[in-house]
């Protein structure tokens, strides 16, 4: 009776596929609600993790697989070794490409700055490692509606995203996330100009918060008030074929 799809990306693919119909977008909430982690329990991951309190932390969330553009996020980081600068990199989940993933990390010789965490269930330890982060780093373009942005917003925590995805589908440059070309090199520099302003870094991790998080309560509640008008519709649609 109606077609929903998470983002207007979505629909896209539906299009490629040769579905001309309508659609309504209703994208998925997150159940982590919104807040700062305790800086007790971001110290605790620091020092488990060997952490310098003064170096950027960056994170990725998802199945360790190729499509997510993974190779991207290394070959910008060793870009942003090889100008000097310093960091941690996170990686949390597992995936069918992870030992090639570990390979590559070593080829680029980012093995003293890439962390493998592995995969975590339990939401309120996904949190903290949320807080530990300074930016996520999720230039998929393969994902419909990336949920883990969302998940970071909560944590005030901003998306670097590759422009035109579906995954940066509502964000805006420098308001409510950050931006770059799905190109090493400008997302290497998009990186660096994003760690020499903590203030805008900031600024936009609140935002975010505000602007992009949505609720699993939300969601739902949205998904039902629009199943209401479905039931309205088809009850409508009967009565002109009575």
């Amino acid at each position: 009776d109606e077609v929903w799809v998470t983002s207007k990306g979505t629909a896209d693919s539906l299009r490629n596929m040769g579905y001309n119909g309508d659609f309504v977008v209703m994208p998925n909430g997150i159940d982590l609600p919104v807040g700062k982690v305790s800086q007790g329990k971001i110290d605790q991951i620091k020092k488990e993790l060997h952490i310098q309190e003064d170096i950027p932390v960056f994170m990725f969330v998802g199945r360790l697989m190729w499509y997510k553009n993974i190779r991207l996020i290394l070959e910008s980081l060793a870009e942003v070794k090889a100008k000097g600068k310093k960091f941690k990199m996170l990686f949390l989940g597992i995936g069918k490409d992870e030992k090639g993933i570990k390979h590559l990390v070593r080829k680029l010789g980012l093995k003293d700055d890439v962390i493998f965490v592995g995969k975590i269930l339990d939401r309120d330890y996904l949190k903290t490692y949320y807080g530990v982060a300074d930016l996520l780093l999720f230039p998929s373009i393969f994902d419909t509606n990336g949920l883990v942005v969302r998940e970071a917003s909560s944590c005030l925590v901003p998306s670097l995203l590759v422009e035109g995805s579906c995954a940066a589908e509502g964000i805006v440059d420098m308001e409510t996330g950050f931006l770059c070309k799905e190109d090493k090199n400008d997302m290497a520099d998009k990186i660096i100009s994003i760690m020499d302003n903590k203030k805008l870094l900031e600024k936009v991790g609140k935002k975010a918060s505000t602007d992009i998080y949505l609720s699993w309560e939300d969601s739902v509640r949205n998904a039902f008030e629009r199943y209401k008008v479905v039931i309205e519709n088809y009850k409508n649609k009967n009565k002109k074929t009575l």
